[in-house]
């Protein structure tokens, strides 16, 4: 029952009863006659405003990015916003939320069939880490990298099943080969030009230097994954030593990433091309940072 006409109704039972006994209504929210406290009754706004029960969400019902924080915060999940996040793999900015504490990426599109040609487009080139998650309604795309088994069960109460991602998951890629990354990378717009082979290196692997986005990289490619794995296997994951041996790099800081057959170094700290070779190649195996 409403707790406006359960209020309504007490006080008629009372005046019936009791007719030397009076009953202060207030005269505005908030506002106490006769110092007594004021029964405050829901507002219009309030009793009119849609819920979503989270338990059964009906299809569509998650249109947009408004209708996913409402949809949350009926579920009774703490939600936070956060500042927009570079990157460079998916056509429309991010943005950060944490849910219960655990950290989301937020992709919103003008459109579902805007979301939809960005994901045909992204995600037969891209490989991602086993913990990572992505789910999509309406307008809105989201990712999660954890293993908090109960948001990801809330997520995919609200948003449907996964649509990537997670482990055992078949539907995202992996690029196995040197060639398959440059014709990833071009999908994405990326022009790579390649340099002089690598000589002297630490690495068994047919080095070359590459360039993208005007950034230096060296890319190692062998015979089998198997092979390379092996190699790979021989840097620490601080790398601050190879094969038993100490590796003085310096200042500038490394990232090594692997896939397929071949791995990719790369000497700097330009964000978006970390995270272009992160989408691609997923978490980096080493890094000097």
């Amino acid at each position: 029952m409403n707790r406006f006409w359960l209020t309504v109704s007490i006080s008629m039972i009372v005046l019936a009863g009791c007719q030397t006994q009076s009953v202060t209504q207030p005269t505005s929210a908030g506002t106490e006659r006769n110092g007594v406290e004021p029964t405050s009754a829901p507002s219009e706004q309030a009793s009119q405003e849609p819920t979503l029960d989270f338990t059964e969400i009906p299809e569509g019902a998650i249109t947009d990015f408004e209708n996913l924080q409402m949809a949350l915060r009926n579920a009774g999940a703490t939600i936070n916003l956060m500042d927009p996040m570079v990157q460079t793999v998916f056509a429309v900015r991010g943005y950060g939320m944490t849910v219960n504490g655990e950290n989301l990426v937020v992709y919103e599109y003008t459109s579902p069939d805007e979301l939809q040609a960005d994901v045909e487009k992204v995600f037969p080139v891209s490989t991602w880490p086993s913990d990572t998650y992505f789910w999509k309604a309406g307008s809105v795309l989201v990712q999660y990298q954890g293993s908090n088994q109960d948001l990801i069960a809330l997520m995919t109460t609200i948003m449907g099943p996964q649509i990537a991602g997670g482990q055992g998951n078949p539907d995202v890629a992996v690029i196995g080969s040197f060639e398959d990354f440059q014709a990833a990378l071009a999908v994405l717009g990326v022009s790579v030009q390649l340099g002089d082979p690598t000589v002297g290196s630490m690495f068994a692997g047919n080095g070359y230097s590459f360039d993208v986005n005007g950034e230096n990289l060296q890319v190692f490619e062998y015979d089998t994954p198997a092979a390379m794995e092996a190699d790979a296997a021989k840097l620490s994951p601080d790398a601050s030593t190879f094969n038993g041996g100490t590796v003085d790099w310096g200042p500038t800081p490394m990232h090594f990433w692997k896939s397929g057959n071949f791995l990719v170094v790369y000497g700097g700290s330009n964000a978006d091309v970390i995270a272009l070779m992160a989408s691609l190649l997923g978490a980096e195996f080493a890094t000097s940072q």
